[in-house]
């Protein structure tokens, strides 16, 4: 595992959440105007996002579209979590806090676990 971080602006101070994620990345990341990506890929196609990106996260936006009343409850809410399996059978989360949100795409079963400790690291700060 290799230890990483990601700052945020919350409530006019800025807060650096620490996480720690598995090597063997590929990492894309990209700043401007309001966004501040990170995006941890893997050779299998799964991957890690934290962004501060306040409209739908894109990696998820096609599973997050697919639950009933998520695009509202998303807008309206200062936190939620929303969870499930793609069309393909492969988990997918994203938790929305103040600020900014995070999750992960296309896991297979085998390393959703992985996945979730990250996810419980970053909800622990």
């Amino acid at each position: 595992m290799e230890k990483t971080s990601y700052k945020v602006e919350q409530k006019g101070k800025i807060k650096k959440y620490s996480f720690h994620v598995p090597k063997g990345y590929q990492l894309n990341s990209w700043t401007g105007g309001y966004e501040n990506e990170k995006q941890y890929w893997y050779p299998d196609s799964s991957v890690f996002y934290i962004t501060k990106e306040h409209g739908l996260p894109s990696i998820n936006y096609e599973n997050i579209r697919a639950v009933e009343g998520a695009n509202a409850n998303r807008m309206l809410s200062d936190t939620l979590t929303l969870q499930g399996k793609d069309k393909q059978g492969l988990y997918w989360k994203d938790i929305k806090q103040i600020g900014f949100s995070y999750g992960f795409s296309r896991v297979p079963g085998e390393k959703r676990e992985i996945f979730e400790a990250i996810m419980k690291e970053i909800s622990s700060h």
